[in-house]
Order: C-alpha cells, then sequence, then structure tokens
C-alpha cells in the first residue's frame, strides 16, 4: 500500500546522504509540488532525504511520523498493483476520448493528483480509444466495455475512487 501520489524511490541508498536527491534530478525542470519525503516512522531517513534536497535549492519537507501515523490515522491509502503497468520511464499511460467533458477532465485530474503525478494521459478519437490502448500500452478510460467506465450507478470518477479507496474520513476534512 502507498500514500496517494506517492512515488516510491527504489534507487535510494540504504542510508540518506548527499546522493539521496540525485533521484530528484527532474525536480528542478517542472513546475510540481515541493516533495514530502516519507519513512516508515518519520524519523532519520525522511529527515534527511529533506535536508539533502533543501541543500540543493529544492523545496522539501517530510512527513512527521511517518507512513505508520499516516495509516493509523486512517488517511488514504492506494494498492499500486491496481495501477497499469508502467512505462519505461515508470508512468502509468491512460487513454480516452478526445473532446473532454466533466469526467474525462475529472478522471485526469484524480489520476496526476492522487495515484501517479508522471501519468501520461492521451485524448484520441472515440473510435481510436482501444486501437490507441493497445499500441501504447495505456489504460482506456470512460469509454463503454472497459474496466474504468460507467458502473450501475456510478460515474468513471467514482469508480475510480472506489476501486482505489481513495476516501477521507470526515473528521479529517
Amino acid at each position: 500500500m502507498a500514500a496517494p501520489n506517492a512515488i516510491r524511490s527504489t534507487s535510494l541508498p540504504a542510508s540518506s546522504g548527499p546522493r539521496a536527491h540525485r533521484s530528484c534530478s527532474t525536480c528542478g525542470s517542472r513546475k510540481i509540488s515541493p516533495p514530502i519525503t516519507v519513512c516508515q516512522a518519520g524519523h532519520r531517513r525522511s529527515r534527511g532525504t529533506a535536508a539533502w534536497l533543501r541543500a540543493e535549492g529544492y523545496p522539501s519537507e517530510y512527513l512527521d511520523g511517518g507512513f505508520e501515523v499516516w495509516c493509523a490515522a486512517g488517511l488514504p491509502l492506494i494498492d499500486p498493483a491496481k495501477l497499469p503497468a508502467r512505462d519505461a520511464q515508470g508512468r502509468t499511460i491512460w487513454v480516452t476520448r478526445s473532446r473532454p467533458k466533466i469526467y474525462r477532465i475529472a478522471c485526469p485530474w484524480l489520476i496526476r493528483r492522487l495515484l501517479d503525478p508522471r501519468a501520461i494521459i492521451l485524448f484520441v478519437a472515440p473510435t481510436e480509444v482501444i486501437g490507441a490502448s493497445e499500441r501504447q500500452n495505456a489504460s482506456p478510460f470512460d469509454i463503454d466495455d472497459v474496466f474504468w467506465s460507467l458502473r450501475e450507478d456510478l460515474c468513471t470518477f467514482d469508480v475510480m475512487l472506489a476501486e482505489f479507496g481513495l476516501n477521507i474520513p470526515a473528521s479529517c476534512v
């Protein structure tokens, strides 16, 4: 399980050190929110990595108490196994119909904000969605007869929320 919008870095050394910030080398090339480093209990690794990032000029914070506190608070977690396969750059790829309306705007927002900040969203002609998904190894959404689509009384956005378990207790809002 992972916190929403988490990017797991398996390339970091066992101890945070001067090289830890290098895995975030693209931080300066795009406008992104400052990273929040997280370790199991919110101690040396996340604090050390955040300190190195700040020393290199990247604004960064750490999650006090770490992943354990996040889980104990009942905050949302996603199962990374439910995400589509990643490409060579570690991004998920999604495809839907062009000329987006409400759900085809809300779903990419959800994907990029909570599931994969580096996700690629392709908008193609309605008749090309399935073909494009096969060619690009992408996950189609908001079209008939695919997993990420309308179900009973749920719109595609609500299906994604339910499948990924993205609900926040009222006490946390």
